[in-house]
């Protein structure tokens, strides 16, 4: 044991000649086992498949180690899928719902923001008359842009022309 320059003990050799490098452990060859030593090797195997359910003769495993384990994978396996179309079905039948309110009822507020616009500027409320106006156009405007992608009206003409083929420069 020496003390460094701080007072601090360490386990290190005083001089660095003193010092061994450190050797690696010698590794010896695996040897075969001698009476009284049990030697032990293992494999492990691991099976995927990417169907829905797995292959039959692996049903037919799961069978042997648990009866009726095939009729159990096979009928979760049908109940998910009808559950899924179900679930499906009612999705889209919503969008259908959603759509169909919003094709109605969008129309009808572009009417009553011009109805109620035209009514108020002919009953002398013209600055209100004036602001549902505008709001109406803004919303009709931003209507367009956002179903156009912003694209001008000669822009979209082109590509409906063109019907998507390149322009030369």
């Amino acid at each position: 044991m020496s003390e460094d320059e701080n007072g601090v003990e360490t386990n290190l050799p005083d001089r660095p000649e003193q010092q061994t490098p450190a050797e690696p452990p010698e590794q010896q060859p695996p040897s075969e086992p001698t009476e009284g030593q049990l030697h032990i090797a293992g494999v492990q195997v691991t099976e995927r498949w990417s169907a829905p359910l797995p292959p039959p003769k692996l049903l037919r495993e799961f069978n042997e180690a648990v009866p009726g384990a095939a009729n159990i994978i096979v009928s979760e396996f049908q109940e998910q899928g009808q559950h899924r179309r179900g679930v499906e079905l009612l999705r889209a039948k919503a969008e259908v719902f959603v759509h169909r309110i919003g094709g109605v009822a969008a129309p009808l507020i572009d009417v009553l923001f011009l109805a109620g616009g035209f009514g108020c500027v002919f009953t002398d409320r013209i600055l209100v008359g004036v602001a549902l106006l505008v709001a109406e156009m803004i919303m009709i405007l931003w209507l367009r842009w956002r179903v156009t992608g912003s694209q001008t009206p000669v822009e979209i003409q082109d590509a409906d022309d063109n019907d998507h083929e390149e322009r030369p420069t």
